[in-house]
């Protein structure tokens, strides 16, 4: 599903994309290193819950 999200982000003209995730995420961590994302930085979400800030670059 990501893959084709990403496949349409660049038919848009879109040069990058912002992902969030869970820390304790492993699937969706995986998932978005998969695809190419690279972590920008790690924090605290709104709701407290530790997250990883991706970017992947298209």
């Amino acid at each position: 599903m990501l893959r084709q999200g990403l496949i349409i982000a660049r038919s848009l003209g879109l040069e990058s994309t912002l992902l969030i995730c869970a820390e304790d995420n492993i699937g969706s961590r995986k998932v978005i290193e998969d695809c190419g994302g690279q972590l920008v930085s790690t924090g605290t979400g709104q709701d407290g819950q530790a997250i990883r800030r991706y970017e992947i670059p298209l």
